[in-house]
């Protein structure tokens, strides 16, 4: 069965989020930091195609929501790592609102 563009890049960050997640014990702090920056230029990516047209709106809201839900699982569940948990909880806490910021920003555009 044949993806559509916003089910390919929600699979991207799905994967992402979900290896933080899986190996949070022992993944170091840099190594989330990187796969975080991964995560916010995919929706970086994913913003600027919408903005072009890329996306249709069903594709878009599909997308939206599972990387909203995704970001926020990472962020309740900051908790549990075992490196310095403040600062991983203020990385991911600081990249779901600048998600949330330009999304909301980018559906008052489209209005």
């Amino acid at each position: 069965m044949e993806m559509t563009p916003g089910e390919f890049f929600s699979e991207l960050v799905n994967c992402k989020a979900d290896y933080i997640l899986e190996n949070r014990n022992i993944i170091e702090l840099d190594t989330v930091f990187i796969i975080m920056k991964n995560v916010t230029n995919l929706c970086d990516i994913i913003l600027e195609s919408k903005r072009r047209g890329f996306f249709e709106e069903k594709d878009y809201q599909y997308l939206s929501k599972q990387i909203t839900k995704k970001l926020e699982e990472l962020v309740d569940n900051a908790h549990l790592f075992s490196n310095d948990r403040q600062k991983i909880y203020i990385n991911l806490q600081k990249n779901l609102d600048t998600w949330i910021r330009q999304r909301d920003m980018l559906s008052k555009e489209a209005q």
